[in-house]
């Protein structure tokens, strides 16, 4: 990786560690205890952000000095196109009914007016939960918090896991103009029929 990514590794304050346990969530807290900075970002290992991705991220919580907002998410540039708006809305159409179940009236997620001030202008909305392969979080935060190491390997849905937690106290954005590109291993992947079981409850 040191040999193949040298350019991922260059600057003096990165490095490649070998996770101890063959778990997500593992090697992510594995990381979070090497982590020094105000802001932790996250992305899969089939993910590439643009050069300016992190700028703007970290923009977010800058401009919100109160702490306000928890975790901060990167969009990929075809969840514009009117085809994935669509194809995600089918995805997801179980969803709105769920929800009536789970949350009482009043309960959703804070409207846009709700957002901080210093964030107002950005382009920003508020979400339900951050995607593991363009999501950061406030790092004291998720230090506290951290992955649910009883999540083995794979461990999906253990950026939704840490989502809902820190959507207990905190605000989750989208910037939608700081972009990832997300080049999905079918590999690994969880089948459609089992992700539209897990979103549905």
């Amino acid at each position: 990786a040191l040999r193949d990514y040298a350019d991922i590794f260059s600057s003096s304050g990165s490095g490649y560690v070998v996770a101890a346990r063959p778990s997500i969530t593992a090697q992510r807290n594995e990381g979070l205890q090497r982590v020094e900075t105000d802001v932790v970002l996250f992305t899969d290992d089939e993910s590439k952000p643009e050069p300016d991705y992190v700028s703007k991220i970290v923009e977010v919580y800058e401009r919100d000095p109160d702490g306000l907002v928890g975790g901060v998410g990167g969009s990929e540039r075809d969840e514009e196109t009117v085809l994935a708006r669509g194809r995600l809305c089918a995805q997801n159409a179980g969803r709105p009914v769920a929800r009536r179940f789970v949350d009482p009236k009043g309960q959703g997620p804070p409207s846009r007016s709700a957002l901080p001030e210093g964030v107002a202008d950005l382009p920003v909305h508020v979400v339900r939960s951050l995607h593991g392969a363009k999501m950061s979080f406030r790092a004291d935060l998720a230090k506290h918090l951290t992955f649910d190491a009883h999540m083995l390997r794979y461990a999906y849905c253990e950026d939704l896991d840490m989502s809902v937690r820190v959507r207990a106290t905190h605000m989750l954005l989208q910037r939608r103009d700081a972009f990832v590109s997300h080049e999905e291993s079918q590999r690994a992947r969880v089948p459609t029929e089992a992700a539209f079981l897990v979103s549905w409850v």
